[in-house]
């Protein structure tokens, strides 16, 4: 339960070698990942196990804004000094638009910090504090930068476009420990320049084979349906390839009904 699947061993190993700073992770998104004795959603999967070192961690999406699921102290403490008592902060969080480019700022402020390290003692001490490393992960990105042209799409998602590119592209950024993640179901659903940028990596994630599932359902059965062995007719592994096809939490799903049905 502790080993990584594959789209995550070939995101770490692309980071680590310099490959790549962000990546468009696609697929079966919107599963649970088994880690640890856990089922993690995919974000917290991202944040728990792949980023757990990062100083920062920013999420966001269109419904719920940018918030920090790690290194609050210090995005809110910059929000405070960028925006000061901004009677609007939740729509600027919010809004696709200005959260990009409220995000924008603080990776340019603190790639500044880090230059700014380098130079003397002084600006050492004044920079001190500052994180050495931040993730970002933009989920439901095909409403962040979705698929069209720039004529088709205009001005405001055009701009997110070029911001999720210099994310991508900027040798300040990716030399920063800076990693950005966007999340989509469908990888066509982004905008094409986003998709066909050689310098970020598409990961698919797909869905459990018949050998992940058979383990998902004996996991469901020590856990959640204890009465699923003696109401089931078949092998758990048989069980298990009847429902390769569908996500675990689909699959759990499929169980429920069946026992409260029986």
């Amino acid at each position: 339960m502790n080993e990584l699947p594959r789209w995550a061993v070939e995101m770490r190993d692309l980071f680590r070698s310099g490959s790549a700073a962000q990546f468009l992770i696609h697929g079966n998104v919107f599963d649970v990942v088994p880690h640890g004795g856990k089922l993690l959603s995919l974000p917290a999967f991202l944040d728990e196990v792949m980023f757990p070192s990062y100083d920062v961690v920013l999420r966001y999406d269109r419904s719920r804004g940018v918030r920090a699921t790690r290194g609050a102290d210090d995005w809110g403490s910059w929000l405070d000094q960028a925006l000061g008592r901004e009677g609007n902060l939740a729509s600027l969080l919010r809004e696709p638009g200005s959260a990009l480019e409220l995000i924008d700022r603080y990776l340019l402020r603190t790639i500044n910090l880090k230059a700014l390290a380098t130079r003397s003692p002084e600006a050492a001490g004044a920079s001190r504090g500052a994180p050495q490393r931040i993730a970002v992960i933009v989920e439901f990105a095909e409403f962040v930068v979705p698929r069209g042209d720039a004529l088709q799409l205009g001005g405001g998602f055009a701009a997110n476009t070029v911001k999720v590119l210099g994310w991508a592209n900027d040798p300040a950024i990716t030399q920063a420990n800076i990693v950005t993640v966007l999340v989509s179901e469908g990888l066509h659903d982004l905008n094409g320049l986003v998709v066909d940028n050689p310098h970020a990596a598409s990961l698919h994630v797909p869905l459990p084979d018949e050998a992940a599932m058979s383990g998902y359902v004996q996991v469901l059965a020590t856990t959640q349906f204890p009465e699923l062995p003696a109401k089931t007719e078949v092998p758990f592994e048989t069980l298990g390839a009847r429902l390769t096809g569908l996500s675990r939490v689909g699959a759990r799903t499929a169980i429920s009904l069946a026992l409260r049905n029986d």
